[in-house]
């Protein structure tokens, strides 16, 4: 983001790779995970307010393209809200096949076609789908460590992510 507001311009890199160990329990997860999260957090807060003000002193698109970015929740959030959202519909306000019926029915239709065409065009073998039946419980997990973060938020430390 930093790079954003001195003006540099980000590309697309297709031999670009990235190496990484990757921790095997959900445990070890939990610890990395967390601190993405946080991390985009502090990045947003932190950065937000200067793309902004950068890209209205320079009239400069490139500068709200970066804040979009960090206003954009990860995709298991995302699905959590819409998901969130469907259900409070169905519980507080269902009154038949409506017009709103409808527009809910067909975001979740749009998610579930949006996550199964990447599967599709990935190429990726049948335990992928299979593994998909453990999404519900990965989603908990995402709400439960964002919860844990925000709550020790003010009593945070550094714990190194275990590897093998």
């Amino acid at each position: 983001m930093q790079s954003s507001i001195n003006g540099v311009r980000v590309v697309f890199a297709p031999e670009a790779r990235i190496y990484a160990e990757i921790p095997d329990t959900f445990n070890e997860s939990k610890i990395q995970r967390g601190r993405w999260d946080v991390g985009k957090f502090e990045v947003r807060n932190r950065y937000l307010p200067k793309l902004i003000r950068e890209g209205i002193r320079k009239r400069d698109l490139s500068y709200f393209d970066a804040a979009l970015e960090l206003l954009i929740p990860p995709f298991s959030l995302f699905v959590i809200m819409v998901l969130i959202c469907f259900s409070l519909f169905l519980i507080l306000n269902f009154q038949g096949l409506t017009l709103n019926f409808y527009v809910w029915a067909s975001i979740v239709t749009g998610l579930g076609i949006y996550i199964m065409s990447g599967l599709m065009l990935a190429h990726t073998g049948l335990k992928v789908y299979i593994n998909l039946l453990y999404a519900p419980y990965f989603l908990l997990w995402r709400v439960w460590v964002i919860l844990q973060e925000a709550w020790n938020r003010n009593h945070r430390v550094w714990v190194k992510t275990e590897r093998k």
